[in-house]
This record gives structure tokens, sequence and C-alpha cells, in this order.
């Protein structure tokens, strides 16, 4: 059971939270690249800080003023990127499939709950990051490193070794976000180039709505398609045709309530619920999905013979585990429906249905034409390939069949897939677009961190060189050192 939340939010709250983890993750990248330039700004004014202090300032007050300045710049930051969020979000709202989304989603705006709790999180990764300089400050340690002009080895805030540990874990966190990045794609190319149990390749669909159009009642529709079909078939360079209900690559669909012959009942457990899908003859030729045992829908069966039924794998493994399904029986509308008793003749393979159930059946629509779900159907037409000349060779030939009719949604069925999966693409693209900032921020906040402790170190290097080292010797340590941290920092993020 869902609830209507559920229903309609169906896995945007897990897209959503990826999203904001790697907004989190870059917030945090950059307070690694405050914390470094706070640290850099301490070091070029040690001597006007020094000083301030012989002139009686006080650390506290030292401390209170670089934190003021700090959340000054960051206040400015804050109102220029949610002024910028503001001028943005209609361009990134027209840019993404928020609009096909139905009425749920039209509202799209800056939320002032989330600015206020995003601008919040800012400000505290701001604390976070002057926190090494408020230390120093408090500790005086300002003082000697005018005297040395050197930050040696030392452990605390401004120390290679602190800074080395920003180094890796910017590395850490670019790694965390990159590799997200890399496997959310890889799992989603993965899993839309797996078998669909549809075959989308020279695949185009026409809906047709015989329904409103006079063909009211079922005998008549499916006297209608059928003269479409043959007609349909005729045409040069078509390879296969079939028509059905509800395209199962649409993000739509319609449940039957059905019950396997045998199995008892216990308490209100007496209904599963399947995809129903109303077909033709030559449906799974046209839409390319194997039949795996038994057969397919045919031209025989038809109103006045026996019930038969065509599952997938999926309903097959949920009625009859360990047994062979081909003939055995499901009850229509339930265990205490008393509906018909339809006969499985075929098991098909299983088909990724969007946004749906998992488990389908195929009923010949000939067998139960007052079908209120086929007043407008899917005609499913393949040819060698994708071929324009094609389609409207094949329009011409539905049109002969009755020009009144509307023909509409005429689509190759790759392109009803990039359709559908729209919102996983423009989630994909937002987090490798976070990723690729990420790296980015990373790769400056590095080169950063790394050029300002080398400038720090200039007296030691200047006196290794007048003792006889080699430049290839100062160059080797130096590098040694970053790929070092680097490499901490990579073990630490893989």
């Amino acid at each position: 059971f869902k609830t209507i939340e559920e229903e309609v939010l169906e896995g945007v709250p897990r897209k959503v939270s990826a999203l904001l983890w790697a907004a989190v993750l870059v917030l945090m990248i950059g307070a690694a690249n405050i914390a470094s330039m706070i640290l850099a700004r301490l070091h070029g004014e040690a001597r006007e800080l020094t000083v301030q202090v012989a002139l009686g300032a006080g650390r506290g007050d030292l401390s209170r003023r670089f934190l003021a300045e700090s959340f000054v710049l960051t206040a400015l930051g804050l109102f220029l990127g949610l002024t910028l969020s503001g001028g943005t979000v209609g361009f990134l709202t027209r840019l993404s499939p928020v609009s096909d989304l139905g009425p749920y989603f039209q509202d799209v705006g800056v939320d002032l709950k989330v600015a206020a709790f995003g601008s919040l999180l800012a400000l505290a990764a701001v604390l976070l990051a002057s926190l090494p300089t408020a230390v120093q400050l408090k500790r005086g340690e300002y003082g000697s490193t005018l005297r040395s002009r050197s930050i040696g080895t030392r452990r605390g805030p401004g120390g290679i070794r602190f800074l080395d540990f920003l180094v890796a874990g910017e590395v850490a966190v670019a790694v965390i976000l990159l590799t997200g990045a890399g496997l959310t794609v890889e799992g989603v190319r993965g899993e839309w180039s797996s078998d669909l149990g549809i075959d989308p390749k020279g695949l185009t669909t026409f809906a047709v709505a015989p329904g409103p159009s006079g063909y009211e009642e079922g005998e008549e529709r499916v006297a209608y398609m059928d003269a479409l079909l043959e007609r349909v078939r005729a045409v040069p360079g078509v390879e296969a045709a079939g028509y059905t209900n509800l395209n199962p690559m649409r993000s739509h669909g319609w449940g039957a309530s059905v019950w396997p012959e045998g199995r008892t009942p216990t308490g209100r457990d007496d209904v599963f619920t399947l995809n129903h899908r109303a077909v033709s003859p030559g449906y799974f030729e046209a839409a390319g999905t194997r039949i795996l045992t038994g057969r397919g829908i045919l031209p025989s069966d038809g109103s006045g013979d026996p019930g038969v039924v065509v599952v997938s794998q999926g309903a097959a493994r949920l009625f009859w585990p360990d047994e062979d399904p081909i003939g055995k029986r499901i009850i229509g509308g339930g265990a205490n429906a008393g509906g018909p008793l339809l006969t499985v003749v075929g098991v098909a393979e299983d088909v990724k249905e969007f946004e749906f159930l998992s488990e389908t059946w195929y009923r010949p629509l000939k067998q139960d034409p007052r079908d209120y779900n086929t007043r407008v159907l899917e005609l499913f037409v393949r040819g060698s390939e994708e071929d324009a000349a094609l389609v409207s060779s094949v329009r011409r030939a539905m049109r002969e069949v009755d020009p009144d009719v509307p023909i509409f949604n005429v689509q190759a069925m790759n392109d009803v897939l990039r359709f559908e999966r729209r919102v996983e693409s423009f989630a994909t693209l937002l987090l490798a677009l976070f990723a690729g900032i990420g790296i980015v921020l990373a790769a400056v906040g590095i080169y950063g961190i790394l050029s300002y402790t080398t400038g720090r170190r200039a007296r030691e290097i200047g006196l290794r060189v007048a003792l006889g080292a080699s430049r290839r010797e100062v160059v080797y340590d130096l590098t040694a050192r970053a790929l070092k941290a680097c490499g901490f920092g990579l073990a630490a993020g893989f």
C-alpha cells in the first residue's frame, strides 16, 4: 500500500537527496578552500598583527576581527548567491522536465525555508573554516611565524601537517563526488542499455482513437483495428504490426485483478494486481518481446473460443514458482469475483515497465471487446529501420481505412524512451555538474594550499640550495609531499 504522496512523488525524494548530498560535499570543499585562504591571509598580515599586539590589541580582539570580516564577506556571498538563484531558477526550470510532470510540480521557485537553511549551513561552514585561524590567533602563533618566516612541520593550525590534512580532505571529498556521480551515470546507462523486453530499434508507435470516432461498441473497435492491421501490414517495408491498449514504455499503466486457480485465499489476500494489456495477434513480433514458452496471441483466439492469456515471466514466477505455467488457469477479477477462467498459453519475457507494476498479463482484445480501456489504442509498426518515408506510408494507409479516426503521438520508440527517461537524465546531469564543480574547486584549493605552503618554505628551500641541494631534490621533496597528501585523500575517498 502507498500513500498518495508516495505515489505522486515516487522516486523523486531519492533523486533530490542525492543532489542535496552533492551540494553538501561541494560546500565542504569550499569550506576547506576558505580555511586555507584565511590562514594564508593571517600569514600575510603577521607583521601587522604583531604590531597591533604590541600596541595593546588583545588576541580575542584579533580573532573577533577576523571572524567579523569573514562573516561580512560570507553575507555578501550569500546575497549574491541567492540573487543568482532567483535569477536562474526560471532558466533551469525551462531546461528541466519539471513542466512535463503535471500540476504537482508547476510552482517551482526559491523556497524561503530552503534558502534560510542553506544560508545557515553556509554560515556554519565559514565558522568551521575560521576555527583554525581563531585558534592560531588565540595561541599567538603569528609571532613565531613572523620570526621564523617558515611553517616548519608543526601540527597546529597553519602548520604543514594541518594543511596537508586540508589537501587530503579536499581530495577525499572530490573522490566521493566523482565516484558517486560516475556510479550513478554508469548505473543509469547500464539500466537503459540492458534488455528492456522490447526492441526499440526500427519500432514506431501510432496512437489511434477509434472509440470517440464512432466505434463506440467493442466489436466495432476490434473490426476497425483488424482492418487497420491488414492494411498496414501490406505497406512495403513493414515487417510486423500489432496493437495494444497501453504502451508499456510510457509512465502509466492499467491494473487487472486476478487470482490463480487452485490457490486458497487467506483473509483479505484474495486478489493479485497485474499490468493489463489487451493486444492483437502480431503484437509480440512487432514489439520485439520474446515468447519464452508456449505461444503468443493467434488470430484464432476469437470471441467464441476458450479464453486464453499470455503471462510475463514475473507473473509466472509469482503464481507458479516451481511449476510449468502452460495450461494453468487464472480467474479474472480475483478469487471470489466469479470472473472468467483463462488458460495460460504462453510466457513472455519481462518488460521493464515504467513507474508501474512488474508483472503483466496479455489478453486478446477479440475475447473481451467491451474492454473500456481500449477507446484509444497504440499501433506498433516495425520496419527495418526508423524511416520517415515508411512512417508517411503507414499514415496514408491508416487514413485509407477511415480518415476520420485521429492519429496522434506518432513517435519512434527510442524517442518515447528518451522522453520517459527525462527526469533521470536531468538528475544525472545535475549530479555530474556538481561533481565537475567540486573537482574544479578542489583543484583550485589544492593549488592554492600547495603554493602557499611552498611560499612559506622559501627560506628553508633557500638554505637547502645554499647547502648543496639540487633543484631536482627540492622539486622531488615538494612533489612527494603533495602526492603523499593526495594519496591519503584518495584512499580515504575510495
